[in-house]
């Protein structure tokens, strides 16, 4: 479906996975998923971590030059007005 991404199921018209979904974080998904409600499970298996920001107002505090980031990264804007930031998965950085 996306090419090296590690993408899951998704209940329809939800957030909630269609299945099981924890061992994924460890091991790829091995099923094609024909759901067009589908997430992307974060971390070594995708090599990508998300910033999720809920709060557009803070968005120049956590970074002191947005526009310079949505020119180097893929930036989503969400449903709800926030965004996504997405980075290279590092396995240093721990949370």
């Amino acid at each position: 479906m996306i090419s090296g991404l590690n993408v899951i199921p998704c209940r329809d018209n939800s957030k909630i996975p269609a299945i099981p979904w924890k061992i994924y974080q460890t091991v790829m998904y091995p099923h094609p998923v024909t759901s067009k409600n589908y997430a992307i499970i974060c971390g070594i298996t995708s090599n990508i971590f998300v910033v999720d920001i809920d709060s557009p107002e803070i968005i120049h505090e956590l970074f002191g030059n947005f526009k310079k980031i949505t020119e180097q990264t893929l930036v989503v804007k969400t449903g709800g007005g926030g965004y996504h930031v997405f980075y290279e998965y590092d396995e240093t950085i721990q949370p």
